[in-house]
């Protein structure tokens, strides 16, 4: 959850992304995605409109453990 305040007030964007995360056997390599939504009190920012409170999001994400 993020919290911003402004000149307009405070605002609170919410999001919920289930991940499904895979990897190889020996650990050496990870692969995450997710998809999921997000719901924003107020949807326009300044000079940016996301054209409404309800937004859908996608993730990847790969990892190599060192």
């Amino acid at each position: 959850m993020a919290e911003s305040c402004g000149e307009q007030g405070k605002r609170i964007v919410v999001s919920l992304i289930p991940e499904v995360t895979l990897g190889s056997e020996d650990g050496r390599f990870i692969l995450d995605l997710g998809a999921g939504g997000a719901l924003f009190s107020r949807h326009r920012f300044g000079t940016q409109d996301y054209g409404g409170p309800i937004q859908f999001a996608l993730t990847v994400g790969a990892g190599v453990p060192l």
